[in-house]
């Protein structure tokens, strides 16, 4: 009964992205406080960078799901979604080359928000692929976060070695 669950494809379709998403979304909660120092924070205020993400994430987990309700929870994830990927490859990744205070502590609000968007509507999208059987609601979120635990564990390592070769992350994070 567990595996009759993955025959869905549209299930599997968000299984999967959802598990890419994952891979990568912790990344910039990693590496940030990283990148502030070695461009200048003092290590209290890099430090703060964590909160300042947190800090955007709690709207980020409020007005999108709000919105979702009127536009559609896979229309706003999948923006969502699109938009984190693009804000890394736009913002925090040419920081690098170009680093700036400002700069850095506007992705980490930006970045806060977009993730906080992700993370909140990741089970209303399930119960919406679950219409007319919610008998089986807990078993479905049970598996998707499951599987999507494996994806956020690899956090802490995965990305540092596609870090040493930055067009190999470049990849990752497109493919999400």
């Amino acid at each position: 009964m567990i595996f009759g669950y993955f025959r869905l494809r549209d299930v599997n379709v968000n299984v999967a992205a959802g598990f890419f998403i994952m891979l990568a979304m912790f990344a910039p909660f990693n590496y940030l406080p990283t990148m502030a120092i070695r461009h200048g924070f003092s290590n209290q205020m890099a430090l703060y960078t964590i909160s300042i993400v947190n800090a955007g994430s709690t709207p980020g987990r409020i007005l999108p799901a709000f919105v979702a309700d009127y536009v559609g929870r896979f229309n706003i994830i999948v923006v969502v979604g699109i938009s984190s990927g693009v804000s890394i490859l736009a913002f925090w990744l040419p920081m690098e080359y170009y680093p700036s205070h400002a700069g850095i502590l506007t992705f980490g609000c930006l970045y806060g928000f977009l993730s906080g968007a992700y993370i909140s509507l990741q089970a209303p999208c399930i119960v919406e692929l679950s219409t007319g059987k919610m008998h089986l609601l807990g078993q479905r979120v049970g598996i998707f976060f499951g599987v999507l635990s494996l994806g956020s564990v690899q956090y802490s390592s995965f990305p540092f070695n596609f870090l040493k070769h930055l067009w190999l992350f470049f990849l990752l994070i497109v493919e999400c």
